[in-house]
């Protein structure tokens, strides 16, 4: 029998994780404060430890530093969408055009189009989310480039940060699985501007739908203060 070597995590990279669901699931809400002491009695690890886990948080755009204020959850505003799903087109297209050359997709981009399909919004609106950034995580590293995969790692944090901060001000898009499979059928025919067009009306429908939720997220978050 074989043996199997299995990963190795630290106690940092356990906390980074962790803390990244809880933003991810709100229990920290957008623009939540923070604070050492607070996460010491959750996570039940040294300061140091933390530290070092904000550090990598504040980083990759989970976190947010103010000078005399603290540290922060990253609140996402409909002003950020537009940006932050403009770089992703950019990175995904590029991915699109490798795999549209390399002729083959893993099987695992068409399991992650059916989990989504599949999936419960209405009831498990967390896989859902979490399938949706899947698949478009995956998309991008079948590509096989290293420089690529590096790139869209940069705004990953941030995209997943405008799905999850979205839930229950964005409306459930019936098309947004079937244009998943629309768009792995294109690819797979080598047909790069198909692929592309499709990719690009994804991309705008999203646009329209978190800048219309986040405007009225934050319009009446204004109303109520």
């Amino acid at each position: 029998m074989d043996n199997v070597r299995l990963k190795t995590v630290s106690t940092v990279e356990a906390v980074c994780q962790t803390l990244e669901n809880d933003v991810f699931s709100l229990y920290y809400a957008p623009g939540a404060k923070i604070t050492e002491s607070d996460l010491s009695i959750r996570y039940g690890v040294s300061r140091n430890t933390l530290r070092e886990a904000i550090a990598r948080l504040l980083s990759c755009g989970l976190l947010v530093k103010y000078p005399n204020r603290g540290v922060y959850v990253r609140e996402i505003t409909f002003e950020d969408v537009r940006e932050i799903f403009h770089l992703r087109e950019i990175l995904e297209s590029e991915a699109v055009r490798e795999l549209a050359d390399i002729g083959v997709l893993p099987p695992e981009l068409y399991d992650y189009a059916d989990e989504l399909a599949n999936s419960d919004f209405e009831n498990d609106w967390m896989s859902y989310a979490y399938a949706d950034s899947r698949f478009h995580e995956l998309l991008v590293s079948a590509a096989g480039s290293p420089r690529l995969m590096r790139l869209y790692e940069s705004i990953i944090v941030e995209v997943k940060l405008c799905i999850f901060q979205s839930r229950g001000v964005v409306p459930f898009c019936r098309s947004n699985a079937e244009q998943h499979r629309l768009l792995l059928d294109a690819i797979a025919q080598s047909d790069v501007a198909g692929a592309l067009d499709i990719l690009a009306k994804h991309n705008a429908s999203a646009v329209r739908r978190y800048e219309d939720g986040f405007a009225k997220l934050h319009a009446n978050s204004g109303s109520s203060n």
